[in-house]
């Protein structure tokens, strides 16, 4: 019950006045269903004591008929003749149609308004979530999240209005009993209270299957995502049959508790309509043999409780199916507060304008360490504008995470990271950041065009500087030789193009962005010897241009570098030039100058 009203008060807080406006719609349409019930009474009171010659003119008297005093808003109908009784029976169902198409599309627009905001507002706080944790989540997990279970956010907006117009339509009609019969009414109620009693445990089985079902649809998006990102690796290892193995017995899994579901589900409305019904005539036993009801009255109060009954049921169904997409909310809720609770510090923007790099990016006894170990431990060192430096040392040394740090996407857990003597806060990170390009080991490219991925960065660019910087990088040939050239789509991470391809767009789509600082991690492992050479001569050609930072394993990598650092076990080992290092003849470069490594 907590959940759901954390739900409802979610609901009415984004649209109060949406909501409001429904629920007043919901009224007037029990009203209206209302009056049009009462309009009965007088017009079957007629036809049980006149005769059809004389219904057109007839003047109704309800006490001559052994109606029950009318309330005061309704009494014009013993004045009324049956034409015109009819009449308005007529707008009135006219009046209750209107008003309904209305509620229908309010509550349409409400669903698709609270699924915008919800899948909007998680990937807002998605994109402001600090690295670490991004590491730490599971992708799969997350695009349920944002596609399946916001999806049933839609379906339990939709439940919830239907519950709440059953509610009010069932008011009128126990209203409407009151005023007719109110022994009854209260044996009526009475009765269904000690059903729903009864039948109580359901509920409970449908909230428990609701989250069993829930597992097992984020282990189906886990196996498919899995899939996905191993492709290759599937394909030559001939692993299908096992993974069609797993996914199979997935599935199967997740229908099992569905169908547990739908038999639950429709033996708890069996019995709720078994119980309606003898319940139904155990009232009519009750007016006939009991209470001498008379005729116009038997008749009104039959169709009212015949009305009521299966509300009662249908109220009972539509919250059970509530219950059951209860853990969509949950799993939206808890996302999205653990996103919260970890997002990035966000800075004064005007802070940011007077940002400058002209003369060196440093590190000041900076540690970095995630909870379970420590990454970087007291780093000190001196990036130069305009010059190239290199990181060098072994895997696992803490190079990448040291690059993390120089472009903020982490921060440091102890000392301070300074660009041109200014600290790097979070008031100018995102300015830091818009003149960095950072190329991984592993090229980023979307499912689209050559152009759109080039233009990601820099924005819109001119076919003429794109081809520039694509005969820069090596990659014109190629790209003049795809089907539809610049507009030729390269598949899922530009899966259709090899990885020296896929690095070289990569670096090109960098340049394009005009970095002051770009930034190297690995980026040209996946090339052959002579395109390799050609991104060195590149990378030669900027210096004194833009500052260049590169992570490498081996010296040849490192002749351009201006400045080396040797990186081991998150410390700073060695600094100085090629020859420096080389010339004192012990540490990492000495080692890898006599090993098989150097080239």
């Amino acid at each position: 019950m907590t959940l759901i009203y954390q739900f409802i008060r979610s609901l009415c807080a984004l649209y109060p006045k949406k909501v409001a406006a429904n629920l007043s719609l919901q009224f007037v349409l029990g009203l209206t269903q209302g009056i049009g019930i009462l309009h009965l009474l007088p017009l079957l009171s007629l036809v049980s004591g006149q005769s059809l010659q004389v219904l057109g003119a007839a003047s109704l008297n309800g006490s001559e008929q052994g109606l029950p005093d009318l309330p005061a808003l309704l009494s014009y109908l013993p004045q009324l003749t049956l034409t015109q009784l009819l009449v308005i029976f007529v707008l009135i169902l006219c009046c209750h149609g209107l008003v309904k198409r209305k509620q229908f599309c309010l509550s349409a627009a409400i669903e698709n308004a609270f699924v915008y905001h919800s899948r909007k507002s998680l990937y807002q706080a998605l994109c402001r979530t600090n690295w670490p944790l991004l590491c730490r989540l599971r992708s799969t997990n997350i695009n349920h999240v944002l596609t399946i279970e916001v999806q049933r956010l839609a379906h339990m907006v939709k439940l919830f209005f239907e519950l709440t117009s059953v509610c009010l339509l069932s008011l009128f009609y126990i209203a409407l009993g009151l005023w007719l019969q109110p022994q009854l009414l209260m044996f009526c109620l009475a009765t269904g209270l000690v059903l729903f009693l009864l039948l109580r445990k359901y509920n409970h089985q449908a909230n428990d299957l609701g989250l069993q079902s829930q597992q097992h649809i984020r282990s189906v998006f886990a196996l498919a995502g899995n899939f996905l990102g191993g492709v290759k690796t599937i394909k030559a290892h001939a692993l299908e049959p096992v993974l069609q193995d797993k996914f199979s017995r997935q599935i199967n899994s997740t229908r099992e508790v569905d169908d547990q579901f739908a038999r639950s589900h429709s033996l708890a409305a069996f019995y709720y309509e078994i119980g309606a019904s003898i319940l139904l005539c155990l009232l009519l036993y009750l007016a006939i043999g009991v209470m001498n009801t008379g005729l116009a009255v038997l008749i009104t109060l039959l169709f009212t409780f015949s009305r009521l009954m299966p509300k009662l049921v249908a109220g009972f169904k539509l919250y059970q199916q509530l219950l059951n997409h209860l853990p969509a909310y949950q799993a939206v809720k808890q996302l999205k507060e653990q996103l919260s609770r970890e997002r990035e510090a966000q800075g004064v923007k005007s802070t940011e304008a007077s940002l400058s790099f002209n003369k060196a990016l440093s590190f000041t006894d900076v540690c970095f360490a995630y909870p379970e170990k420590a990454v970087i431990q007291g780093v000190s060192l001196k990036i130069q504008a305009k010059e190239i430096t290199a990181l060098v040392g072994p895997s696992g040394s803490g190079k990448s995470t040291l690059l993390d740090l120089m472009v903020g996407i982490i921060s440091p857990t102890q000392g301070n990271i300074f660009i041109d003597g200014r600290p790097l806060t979070p008031g100018v990170k995102k300015n830091w950041q818009g003149k960095i390009a950072y190329l991984t080991q592993e090229a980023f490219l979307f499912h689209d065009t050559v152009r759109a991925n080039m233009q990601l960065i820099s924005g819109r660019v001119s076919d003429e500087n794109i081809w520039q910087v694509l005969e820069q990088v090596s990659a014109k040939t190629f790209v003049a030789a795809l089907p539809q050239g610049l507009d030729t789509r390269i598949g899922d991470r530009g899966m259709t193009l090899s990885g020296g391809e896929r690095q070289r767009l990569a670096l090109a789509r960098a340049l394009l962005a005009k970095p002051e600082l770009l930034i190297l991690d690995e980026a040209t492992n996946a090339l052959d010897k002579e395109h390799e050479r050609t991104i060195d001569r590149l990378i030669a050609e900027l210096k004194g241009q833009i500052t260049v930072v590169i992570v490498v394993h081996d010296l040849v990598r490192v002749r351009q570098a201006d400045h080396l650092y040797v990186i081991e076990d998150g410390r700073v080992k060695e600094r100085g030039s090629r020859a420096e290092l080389l010339v004192a003849g012990q540490g990492y470069l000495t080692r890898l100058a006599g090993s098989s490594e150097l080239v």
